[in-house]
């Protein structure tokens, strides 16, 4: 391909490929550029007001309905709600309940894990006092009591999450 400048012009296919047929490997742009990096400029100023995208209104009437679209009133949560069947409200009163369960869930699990630290605390009390015998009967008796009750905590969380 020859240019006036003699630079390298590669094809670009894609989206834009009628628009900007070819990619100049300079970054700076000459005179012979078909295409400026302005060319976004002119397209953003016409996207300043919505106002100009929105046709002309025809009466007063259409006027009132465009304020109306454009700046919607706050409603009220019954009146959200005014078309839902009882089955909606029962559904959505559940999601909430089931949602709000998910949430204590992560608390609970600090709670138990403090515990369990508290247990491998007491653990290194006994064996600074060379009771090993009774530490190890100790963790073990209630390691197995912490992981069933994370255990169940998981299946809960489980339940109240997918279930």
């Amino acid at each position: 391909m020859s240019n006036e400048n003699s630079r390298d012009q590669t094809s670009v296919p894609g989206l834009f490929s009628d628009r900007y047929s070819t990619v100049s490997s300079s970054i700076a742009p000459t005179a012979s550029d078909k295409h400026p990096r302005s060319s976004y400029e002119h397209h953003d100023e016409k996207l300043d007001d919505i106002g100009e995208l929105l046709p002309p209104p025809k009466n007063a009437d259409a006027a009132v309905i465009d304020k109306a679209i454009l700046e919607p009133e706050a409603v009220g949560v019954l009146q959200l709600f005014r078309f839902a069947t009882p089955l909606d409200r029962l559904l959505t009163l559940a999601g909430a309940f089931f949602s709000c369960a998910s949430g204590v869930v992560t608390p609970v699990m600090i709670i138990i894990f403090s515990k369990l630290m508290g247990v491998i605390i007491q653990y290194s009390n006994y064996v600074s006092n060379n009771d090993v015998e009774s530490a190890n009967h100790y963790l073990g008796h209630e390691s197995r009591h912490y992981c069933l009750l994370f255990f169940i905590l998981g299946i809960v969380m489980w339940v109240v999450s997918f279930g």
